[in-house]
Parts: structure tokens; sequence; C-alpha cells
């Protein structure tokens, strides 16, 4: 008798194969999508964080991004009788533009 199929035996074929592969090419990682929370520059808690990626280790993350050269800051919060930690992406220092004033006189 020959040995099952690894593949069948799970329930793959070469369609599912591709359609896994085609998922996980566009599958973001955790750290990108906190980023992509953080990025309305609003404060967010640990715990709404948690609730809305199911990320456990936020700090790890936020570390992650902060290697990155992203700016995030922090502050503590009271929910519930609970400490937990609010972050937010800082935003971005206005930059001044200076530019210079070109006079052309006509003779």
């Amino acid at each position: 008798m020959s040995s099952p199929d690894p593949q069948r035996e799970y329930g793959e074929n070469e369609v599912g194969a591709a359609s896994i592969q085609r998922m996980n090419q566009h599958r973001q990682t955790q750290t990108e999508r906190l980023y992509d929370i953080l990025a309305d520059y609003d404060w967010h808690s640990t715990r709404e964080l948690y609730e809305r990626t199911k990320i456990y280790r936020i700090g790890s993350r936020i570390f992650d991004l902060k290697k990155q050269g992203k700016s995030i800051e922090a502050r503590p919060t009271m929910i519930d009788g609970v400490r937990w930690e609010e972050y937010r992406l800082a935003r971005p220092e206005p930059q001044q533009v200076t530019i210079p004033l070109v006079t052309t006189y006509t003779v």
C-alpha cells in the first residue's frame, strides 16, 4: 500500500497552494498593522491596540517602529483602574521653507 500524499492529506492541491502563496504575499507584518493604526496620529492604549490587532507584545512592535526611525510618543493612562500605556505616532515638525526673493528689473 502506498503512503498518502501529504498535500492531499491536508487538503492542499496546486490551486490551494497558489492561493496560500498569494495570501502570504499580501499579509502584513505585526509591525505594519500597528503602524497603520498609529498613522492617524491619535492616542491608542495598549489595551485598544491589542483588541484591534491581537498582538500580545505591543511594546516590542513599538520598539521595532522606533528602530525603523519612526517617532512614537508614549504616556501612561488609567483605564478601569488599571495603568496602561498610550502610544501615538508623533506628528512631523513643520518644515520652514525659505524662498529667495528674486527681483527682475527691466531697463
